[in-house]
């Protein structure tokens, strides 16, 4: 039995998928798209019942990749139950897709989700009368606290045995639920879902654009549910977190300011950009600070961890392998490139995800975008690519698998790409300063640089799409402290992927690599790099002002960016050759972990044009600093 999760963004499925699955969870894409959907599994004594969290969407008019996804899955795919998530403090807004999926005559039941901030703010809902008016059973659930799942989960096994026993009776194999008046009055106005959209012409199979769609129906019925099923002490009211980056958009419960518990106070407070600016930067930079600590305590440990795992590897491989060049090649590298990876990308991966975790469950992730936005729109990128751009000051990986959480392909691939090849990672950063405090070099040259390097591609990419930057609408979540199994399960879920799809490749093409470099297939620090032609060699102190040996560094940082400032290190520079050189290992070619990630999520076309843009903006730097620099 398939059930599908669908519901409006923040209405909290895929916590919702946690709690009834148990957290056994996998993610993967939907067939002939990039996004990702989350399935998870319900034991049951008479067979299991496999859950999909579709992604979160306003309606059901196709609009977007996002929004495709949750259409087809109701279409072609045809689950038998929707469960609709519904947000219960924003009823009114999110019982408009509920009229929508009504329509569609699957069966279904409605969670009103978040009831734990219902009881909170002194909110109730008659589940009854909400009940009888749309048709369908009505549950209060929590996916915070787990109130309400146990039964919820408990419908959806009576319905599958509802169905199994209508198939054993000849009957049909599930019910389709009567649409309650509310639907009914919804498809008199005109604003009906005929075979499967909202205003198809009846008999339309395809796709049909949402220019052709009203939706004003809809949202006027579900205010109309909603003022009659929601009251408060004291008056009946609805909290609607809507922004576009304007003020508050209220709807017709907003409350009074200064109202509500200290919670909604200082939530109130903290959407006021002259306050929020300055703590949102703090928690910022006190969660970077976190990361940059963090990340080196984490590689020790699992260096330390793993110690014992490569020691007996190499042991093994020279044991088992006959003696000579090769079996000494074999033993050194594979264990190598199989710990390095997860000595260095594992922590800062782990580490990136809680970080993302914790911003969204405490619902700062949503404010950082509505801050952010204008400092992206300069870059023609909407606020969410602000927390992309500041994890890849920690490690590349995690901020292109992070990019997934921007609204748009465009805005992902333009992300991607900028993260790929010119904001360098914290190794690159504390190393490089490290060279430049050695050879007193300049900071300041290769800061300007990679600022400018940012600007100069992002507009590049935005001019090259095509395509007008889109307005941000978002919606704000309810401020609330960290739940720590709620982060645990999301960095878990979200490490899920890594290790199917990342880390297996990551480690194989580390393998292949570290043989080649110990065989001397390809140019390593002690085996080429200061052996090139004359006229090689004219060219590059010539035309970038930095002997061989340190070009020889930027290269390194294809296979892993830390080696080329622990490389320059070893050398003897003059402060304006460090400084050229820092700059172009900064900006150089994207490392082997970060080639496989955007492999993964972008595809080789976006790897080879990121491997030539990097080549391009390294040297062209390395040109520039050579002419100017005194």
């Amino acid at each position: 039995m398939l059930v599908a999760l669908i519901g409006q963004p923040n209405s909290g499925k895929s916590a919702l998928l946690a709690r009834l699955t148990g957290a056994r969870v996998v993610t993967s894409n939907y067939p002939g798209t990039t996004v990702e959907v989350l399935r998870g599994t319900i034991r049951d004594r008479a067979g299991d019942i496999t859950v999909l969290d579709t992604p979160g969407t306003y309606s059901l008019a196709a609009s977007s990749k996002e929004q495709e996804v949750a259409r087809d899955v109701i279409v072609t795919v045809r689950p038998a139950l929707i469960v609709n998530v519904v947000d219960a403090t924003n009823l009114a807004r999110h019982l408009a897709l509920t009229l929508e999926l009504l329509t569609y005559r699957i069966p279904m039941v409605l969670a009103l989700n978040s009831c734990d901030l219902l009881h909170s703010r002194g909110i109730s809902v008659d589940t009854g009368a909400l009940s009888g008016v749309l048709g369908v059973p009505v549950f209060l659930t929590s996916a915070l606290t787990g109130e309400g799942v146990e039964e919820l989960k408990g419908a959806i096994v009576g319905a599958r045995r509802g169905r199994q026993a209508g198939a054993a009776t000849g009957g049909e194999q599930a019910s389709e639920q009567v649409p309650g008046p509310a639907c009914r009055e919804v498809s008199g106005s005109g604003g009906s879902l005929r075979d499967g959209a909202p205003g198809r012409p009846t008999g339309w199979k395809g796709y049909w654009p949402r220019d052709a769609v009203d939706l004003r129906p809809y949202q006027e019925e579900a205010e109309r549910i909603a003022q009659r099923v929601v009251s408060r002490a004291g008056g009946t009211v609805t909290g609607d977190r809507m922004r576009r980056r304007a003020p508050r958009a209220r709807g017709p419960w907003a409350r009074a300011p200064g109202a509500g518990p200290l919670g909604e106070r200082i939530e109130r407070l903290l959407d006021v950009p002259a306050l929020s600016i300055p703590v949102l930067i703090l928690v910022l930079v006190v969660a970077w600070k976190t990361i940059t600590k963090a990340i080196p305590l984490a590689e020790a440990a699992v260096r330390v961890a793993l110690g014992p795992v490569s020691e007996g590897l190499t042991g093994f491989l020279r044991a088992f392998l006959p003696p000579g060049r090769i079996s000494e090649v074999l033993a050194e590298a594979v264990p190598e490139g199989i710990v390095l990876p997860l000595a260095t990308v594992l922590p800062a991966i782990i580490v990136a995800y809680t970080f993302i975790a914790l911003l969204e469950d405490s619902g700062l992730l949503g404010r950082y975008a509505a801050l952010g936005d204008a400092l992206t729109g300069l870059l023609r990128l909407p606020g969410q690519a602000l927390i992309p751009f500041v994890l890849a000051f920690g490690c590349r990986v995690p901020a292109i698998l992070s990019a997934r959480i921007l609204p748009s392909d465009r805005s992902r691939w333009m992300t991607s790409i900028i993260v790929g090849t010119v904001i360098p990672c914290t190794a690159t950063v504390s190393l490089g300063l490290a060279v430049l405090a050695r050879f007193g070099g300049s900071p300041v040259a290769a800061g300007a640089a990679i600022a400018v390097s940012i600007a100069v591609i992002a507009r590049l990419l935005g001019s090259a799409s095509g395509v007008v930057r889109d307005p941000l609408v978002l919606e704000l979540p309810p401020l609330r402290f960290p739940i720590v199994r709620n982060v645990l399960l999301k960095t878990g879920m979200r490490l899920t992927g890594f290790f199917d799809h990342v880390l297996p490749l990551v480690v194989a093409m580390n393998v292949v690599l570290r043989l080649l470099v110990s065989a001397d297939g390809l140019p390593g620090p002690g085996n080429g790099f200061s052996h090139v032609s004359g006229l090689a060699a004219r060219v590059i102190e010539g035309g970038l002002g930095i002997p061989p040996a340190a070009f020889g560094a930027v290269l390194l940082t294809m296979f892993q960016r830390y080696l080329a400032p622990l490389f320059l290190l070893q050398l003897q520079l003059t402060g304006r050759q460090a400084t050229i050189a820092v700059t172009m290992v900064a900006l150089g070619l994207p490392c082997l972990p970060s080639s496989v990630a955007l492999w993964r999520e972008m595809g080789p076309g976006t790897v080879v044009l990121s491997f030539l843009i990097s080549a391009a903006i390294s040297t062209g730097w390395g040109v520039i600093l050579n002419l100017v620099l005194p």
